[in-house]
């Protein structure tokens, strides 16, 4: 019984590692209506007749690989009939369909076909995978091209992943956020300059938008960039006051986030743009001590809900 769970376990995982590929474009190759009720017996035949001609079992269709053995599999399915309307649903959305198989996204086209995908959790089961591929690889060209906006876009269609795939999907951007944050908080006054380029996208880039529409998945991740780039700016506000400024600018703009995290940027912003009394003076954060306190206010909460059942 253990090896059967592993093994579907296994299969599972697999799939999940698969990017999209189309199975209409393939049974229109081989002329089969896809419009009328799929006869999977014949259906089966007449692919085999097509991958036999193949001496690699495998069949190009304008650049897209079909292998014979996930054809096949997917045609085995028992949930076949649910999943073909699947298929035909993503087939005749083009925005999607090159997003889960090439990668490509762009927000107004993508947006206005997604809207029909929504509210159908059997759908979003089935695209949830795939979806958290594309998705990871999108962002990752986002991040590597520092387009913050276009990733706080991409960002906004999170709720298609589910469960496990949340943790491939969201892979390139804990990554970036988790070795900026290491960055940020070996950045000081004494060094600014020297990590100033390494750092240059926090300074000269519009990301508010970006960590606003991170998922909560990342409401700690989020809270631990966010102290670093406000202890940056009160050590810089003086010897670079105006990286100071646009840092805080966005800084700014983040929402929820804890109270204490608020009222110090908004505070300091206040100072850095002289809306206060000059005599103030700005505040950071000491990282431990704030971790402690957010540790503690958790386990009150959780004793009161324990008290509570």
């Amino acid at each position: 019984m253990f090896d059967l769970i592993l093994i579907t376990i296994l299969k599972a995982q697999a799939l999940a590692n698969k990017q999209y590929i189309s199975i209409i474009r393939l049974l229109q190759h081989a002329e089969i209506d896809v419009e009328s009720e799929i006869n999977v017996a014949r259906v089966k035949k007449q692919l085999a007749a097509e991958f036999n001609f193949s001496p690699t079992a495998i069949i190009e269709i304008d650049n897209y690989s079909y292998n014979k053995n996930d054809v096949f599999e997917e045609l085995d399915n028992a949930l076949f009939a649910d999943r073909m309307a699947f298929h035909k649903a993503i087939w005749n959305n083009k925005s999607v369909l090159g997003f889960l198989e090439e990668n490509r996204f762009s927000f107004t086209e993508f947006n206005q076909e997604i809207q029909g995908f929504y509210n159908k959790p059997e759908l979003d089961t089935f695209i949830s995978p795939y979806f958290a591929i594309s998705f990871n690889v999108v962002a990752r060209n986002y991040i590597n091209a520092l387009q913050f906006d276009d990733l706080g876009y991409l960002l906004s269609f999170e709720g298609f992943i589910l469960g496990a795939d949340r943790e491939e999907a969201f892979r390139s951007i804990r990554i970036f956020i988790e070795e900026n944050i290491r960055l940020l908080k070996n950045t000081s006054k004494d060094n600014f300059m020297m990590m100033r380029p390494k750092i240059l996208h926090w300074i000269t880039s519009d990301w508010s938008f970006f960590v606003n529409n991170l998922p909560d998945d990342f409401y700690e991740t989020k809270e631990d960039l966010i102290i670093p780039l406000i202890n940056l700016t009160v050590s810089i506000q003086r010897t670079n006051h105006h990286d100071c400024k646009a840092v805080s600018f966005q800084l700014n703009q983040i929402d929820e986030i804890s109270s204490n995290l608020r009222e110090t940027i908004t505070n300091n912003h206040n100072i850095y743009t002289g809306n206060t009394a000059k005599t103030e003076t700005s505040s950071g954060f000491d990282y431990s001590n704030f971790k402690w306190i957010i540790w503690v206010i958790i386990i009150g909460l959780k004793i009161i809900a324990m008290g509570g059942c």
